[in-house]
């Protein structure tokens, strides 16, 4: 056999391996979203875990199996997943989002990640301009973190972008505009009754 016949052989049994993990991972991933939709994270993160096995350059697979995570409370280690898929699809502004999201959560020790959350969804809106989401929980962010002029505007934004469509969030957001508008005006008021101790 030459070397010719040799190479060709050797290319054949490359491109059947790489057909058969495609489709391996094909199936994995469509029982594992199967298992989203009937609500069974357990077993999502089992068939996302198995189709990153077979293909670790999967983003989908880390994203999906990240917001399993996050729907099971395990919001570290749905960082981690989200991590890993910045890394393969750095410029996937819907990845951020959804980190940014995961710091939002408390963790199990309680803490939240507030300005973390702020980076992504800022982030992702550099990537991916006008997402009324984004806007949104960027803004709760910024609320945790006390940042509440920049909260008020992330609010206005988001019920710029969601004018004319159903959404409780809007009212949300026109609660909590008004609140803060209010925190900082009685604090304003407040600064300016004090008087300078001499």
């Amino acid at each position: 056999m030459g070397i010719l016949n040799e190479n060709i052989i050797f290319c054949s049994l490359m491109c059947i391996q790489c057909s058969t993990k495609k489709i391996a991972t094909d199936k994995l991933m469509d029982v594992g979203r199967n298992a989203v939709k009937a609500n069974d994270h357990d077993k999502a993160i089992k068939y996302f875990t198995n189709a990153i096995s077979w293909d670790s350059t999967n983003a989908k697979a880390y994203i999906l199996r990240g917001h399993e995570y996050d729907k099971k409370g395990q919001s570290e280690l749905a960082i981690l997943d989200f991590n890993k898929a910045i890394s393969l699809e750095p410029n996937n502004a819907e990845v951020y989002f959804f980190r940014g999201f995961s710091y939002l959560v408390a963790r199990t020790d309680g803490s939240t990640h507030p300005e973390n959350a702020i980076k992504d969804f800022t982030k992702s809106l550099e990537l991916k301009k006008d997402v009324a989401d984004v806007y949104f929980f960027r803004a709760l962010a910024y609320s945790k973190h006390k940042e509440y002029i920049k909260a008020i505007a992330d609010y206005k934004k988001f019920i710029v972008l969601r004018h004319g469509k159903v959404d409780t969030r809007v009212d949300i957001a026109h609660e909590k505009i008004n609140f803060f508008e209010q925190e900082l005006q009685d604090k304003n008021n407040n600064t300016s009754k004090q008087k300078p101790y001499y």
